[in-house]
């Protein structure tokens, strides 16, 4: 399980996103864009591996919004990524979504980042960043 704060200037809205990956699979949503696009892609050719879809709630410049993104391997050579983005400032906006891809879509599971990707847009701010590693 990957975990962070992530917080983003709400400028250039829709054109910029924030987000974790994982192997080659990012998920991502784009700050102070109303709604708050959310969506699944790779990040070697930029592929949706899920429609962009709302997260309830437009993610604010003001405050952190808090993302988990937990891997479970599953039978079949599959990995199951779970996502929970939370919005920032006391408010209760609250995401979550999954998605089941081949483990050969993903790749190697050892390697993680923390995303903002964009030519144009705000400024990008991550914390409390966390690895959780258990054996199932």
């Amino acid at each position: 399980q990957v975990s962070a704060k992530l917080r983003g200037e709400s400028k250039g809205m829709g054109a910029w996103h924030l987000g974790i990956t994982i192997g080659r699979v990012r998920a991502l949503y784009h700050p102070g864009l109303d709604g708050g696009a959310f969506r699944f892609e790779r990040i070697d050719n930029n592929d949706y591996l899920s429609g962009t879809e709302s997260v309830g709630f437009t993610p604010g410049d003001e405050a952190s919004q808090w993302m988990s993104v937990k891997v479970q391997r599953l039978p079949d050579k599959e990995i199951k990524l779970e996502v929970i983005l939370t919005e920032g400032g006391n408010k209760e906006g609250r995401f979550e979504t999954s998605i089941i891809v081949d483990a050969e879509e993903i790749g190697e599971l050892n390697e993680v980042s923390l995303d903002r990707s964009g030519r144009i847009g705000g400024r990008a701010y991550f914390s409390d960043f966390m690895m959780k590693l258990t054996k199932e």
